[in-house]
């Protein structure tokens, strides 16, 4: 959310500076602002980085997160487990006490 508002008001400086007729004392002011912006966004991106970084490393190192890729669903949690769930029950979170390694298969149907 700071960096949204961050990123605005660099744009409507950007665009200030580029576009309104300014005396040389105000386009001052508005690059020192500018500038200043500039590192506080540096700052926040960093931040974000590392706090990225670190919801990442509590996943297993290989898969990362089983269910998602960045920030959408896998095609696993999609395909597989969404519809699956559709099927046989009201939600994914009905699964939620049965064991990882359960193995669900269908009853056998002979034919006659």
């Amino acid at each position: 959310m700071e960096r949204d508002s961050v990123e605005d008001t660099i744009h409507r400086l950007e665009w200030s500076l580029q576009f309104e007729d300014l005396t040389e004392n105000e386009k001052g002011k508005l690059l020192s602002e500018h500038d200043n912006l500039l590192q506080k966004l540096k700052g926040i991106r960093c931040l974000l980085r590392d706090a990225q970084m670190q919801h990442h490393q509590k996943f297993h190192k290989v898969w990362g997160q089983l269910m998602k890729t960045g920030y959408q669903n896998s095609r696993f949690a999609h395909q597989q487990v969404e519809r699956f769930a559709c099927l046989y029950c009201s939600q994914v979170t009905d699964f939620g006490l049965y064991s990882p390694n359960k193995y669900y298969r269908p009853s056998e149907d002979y034919m006659p």
